[in-house]
């Protein structure tokens, strides 16, 4: 392993989290699994207050949306690395067979209530690029064939802001604990923390709404959902080519966001000599 166990941050020019020794590579003894439940880092990044307005407008369009049981902060604003464009990467989990009309239904509201990203203005907005079903919060199967460590990392930085189930908060850290053989003082629960309030309440229509349609209605508008929306998705796909590189489509994951794990894979290993 790294003599280095915070090499991770040096590539990505991240800041290191005060808790640092839970992402070291070896295991201590005696270590403190609690972390302090403060905000995570020594030093706030300088554009955080700038963002928290939009994060809370976030949450209270989350409680719209049906079919979401969980909703994450992840990239930038969980590794504290907020720049003046930054966008706001969210990863939600949903039901399970309803993975569709969430991402359709999440889109539609986030670009009427004017936070989605696109491609001319993405700062302070929304990108809604991965989403994954509940009964697939397993993501080793997408992991490099060697090492993937972004993707450890990734998912040891996700600060939870919405859930319909908080029970089940921790479950995506918990699916996933052959990814992190990296980080072994990791407790797979959340460990870094930014100062953001959990909301753990949907409105009543949204849940009425899940209720109407958990049953054949549902998935019948699940179906057209997705016929209508795959074609168009892989136009753009063949559109892109490269840059879909790592581009996952399917009934429990939908994956469209171009990521670095390839690059910072190779410069970790080299790195890690």
């Amino acid at each position: 392993m790294a003599t280095n166990p915070l090499l991770f941050y040096q590539l990505m020019n991240y800041p290191i989290p005060r808790e640092e020794e839970f992402f070291y590579y070896e295991k201590e003894k005696n270590l403190d699994q609690e972390p302090d439940k403060k905000f995570s880092r020594e030093i706030q990044n300088i554009f955080r207050n700038d963002y928290l307005p939009q994060i809370k407008k976030i949450q209270n369009l989350l409680k719209y949306i049906p079919f979401i049981e969980q909703a994450y902060l992840c990239n930038s604003m969980s590794f504290n690395a907020l720049t003046e464009k930054s966008d706001i990467d969210l990863f939600i989990i949903t039901n399970q067979k309803r993975i569709w009309q969430c991402r359709f239904r999440s889109v539609f509201l986030f670009r009427i209530a004017g936070l989605k990203r696109s491609k001319k203005n993405k700062t302070k907005k929304v990108c809604l690029s991965f989403y994954v079903t509940s009964d697939n919060t397993n993501l080793y199967p997408i992991k490099l064939a060697n090492s993937d460590i972004y993707l450890t990392y990734w998912l040891a930085h996700l600060i939870p802001i919405y859930t319909t189930k908080p029970d089940e908060i921790n479950k995506i850290r918990e699916s996933n604990k052959r990814l992190h053989h990296y980080l072994p003082n990791h407790p797979l629960h959340q460990t870094i923390f930014a100062d953001i309030e959990l909301i753990k309440n949907n409105y009543k229509i949204t849940k009425r709404y899940e209720k109407n349609n958990s049953g054949r209605r549902g998935s019948m508008i699940e179906i057209i959902i997705k016929n209508i929306r795959l074609p168009v998705l892989f136009f753009k796909k063949k559109q892109l080519k490269q840059e879909w590189e790592g581009i996952i489509i399917s009934n429990s994951m939908l994956k469209f966001h171009h990521d670095q794990r390839k690059k910072i894979a190779y410069l970790f290993k080299i790195n890690n000599k």
